[in-house]
């Protein structure tokens, strides 16, 4: 987040990916795939260790993910 300068609502998992804004997929075959490696607990707990570290670091955080529809 702090070398990129990426948003903590631009921190998704995999399988949040479907609902995710930023979900654009061109091939229309894979349009409602993905793969959950990660649940929504796991990136949860992973956001929360994120928010600390760049609190700690004085690194802006944001607004947490807002699921949108997925449409499939």
């Amino acid at each position: 987040m702090s070398r990129y300068r990426i948003p903590l609502a631009n921190v998704i998992g995999h399988n949040e990916s479907l609902t995710s804004p930023l979900h654009h997929e061109l091939y229309a075959p894979w349009r409602c795939q993905t793969h959950g490696d990660w649940r929504k607990a796991d990136m949860d707990v992973y956001r929360t260790r994120l928010v600390g570290l760049a609190r700690r670091d004085g690194v802006a955080v944001g607004p947490r993910p807002v699921p949108h529809p997925a449409g499939c």
